[in-house]
């Protein structure tokens, strides 16, 4: 469910503007905010908006704004009408006080480590039509918490979301193709749902993160480590070509396995050291992926297809 909604526009240049937080209970006053600039608004300690608004032509002029106030919270409203067509490299870089990003359909490209550090961010609404979250682009944002990824999404690249504690869920959009190395690596996420036509995951994607559960499908292409350590992982459906070296090793709470009929491959490493692991279901016929266990407990009983 998207935090931050923005209503019909009420004239020209204007927008109105409502913010929900469901975890905090925190509903906003409704505001009007001129859609030709870039609107930062003064946040409370409840991180509910102030009367106090200031308004800027250019990326550079708010994010120098927000440098010289630190000891104040601020949301960050990019206008529709505001003539801004990219966001660039490092362009909010280590602005902790910065708790909101809101972009709009204008916007076409973000570049690297944009919002790399802001480690007060906890609501980005990305509504434009890129195809790139780029490198960096959301590291160690710890506070991070919502997020809404455009349908226009086929690349999440590497560190996007490194460190991201807090960030415990994520809708993938259906055309999503790459995930880069390390790019939900130490991340809060506790659940995977991501069934696109074809997927390419990087190395250790998601290790050490939080996961309980996952459901991918389609995979064509995967590097080492995507799903290691990942300590409170306990279930996994996974639909591909392969299951490569080290994939789910280290997963101490894996209990079950269901891997879908696509599978040809499975390395000889993929699920070392998972104590837990009691069943691995495949869709396809017996012995026809050889290895088995795969790194498996010896406990660990292998089910084929009937």
């Amino acid at each position: 469910m998207s935090i931050l909604n923005q209503a019909n526009n009420l004239m020209s240049g204007e927008i109105e503007v409502q913010k929900v937080y469901s975890r905090e209970v925190l509903v906003w006053e409704r505001k009007r905010y001129d859609i030709t600039k870039i609107a930062v608004v003064e946040l409370d300690g409840n991180f509910q908006p102030t009367e106090q608004v200031e308004y800027f032509e250019k990326i550079s002029a708010t994010k120098n704004f927000l440098k010289a106030n630190p000891e104040k919270f601020y949301a960050v409203f990019i206008g529709e009408n505001a003539n801004i067509t990219s966001i660039s490299n490092y362009a909010f870089q280590d602005i902790i006080n910065l708790v909101e990003i809101t972009i709009p359909e204008s916007v076409t490209t973000i570049g690297r480590d944009a919002f790399h550090g802001c480690k007060g961010l906890k609501t980005a609404e990305l509504n434009c039509p890129i195809t790139k979250i780029d490198m960096y682009t959301f590291d160690n944002c710890i506070n991070l918490e919502n997020i809404t990824l455009p349908e226009t999404l086929t690349d999440i690249s590497i560190h996007a979301f490194y460190q991201c504690t807090n960030l415990k869920e994520i809708t993938f959009p259906k055309n999503l193709a790459v995930i880069g190395n390390n790019a939900f690596q130490n991340s809060g996420l506790l659940h995977v749902d991501c069934h696109v036509p074809e997927l390419t995951l990087g190395m250790n994607v998601f290790v050490s993160s939080a996961l309980v559960s996952v459901s991918v499908g389609h995979v064509v292409s995967a590097d080492k480590g995507v799903f290691s350590k990942c300590n409170s992982l306990v279930s996994v459906e996974f639909s591909g070509v392969s299951i490569s070296n080290t994939m789910f090793s280290e997963c101490a709470s894996l209990e079950t396995v269901h891997i879908g009929a696509e599978i040809q491959e499975i390395s000889s490493t993929a699920f070392n050291n998972t104590p837990s692991l009691t069943a691995i279901y495949l869709d396809v016929p017996e012995n026809s992926v050889s290895g088995a266990n795969w790194g498996a407990p010896d406990t660990c009983k292998v089910h084929w297809l009937d």
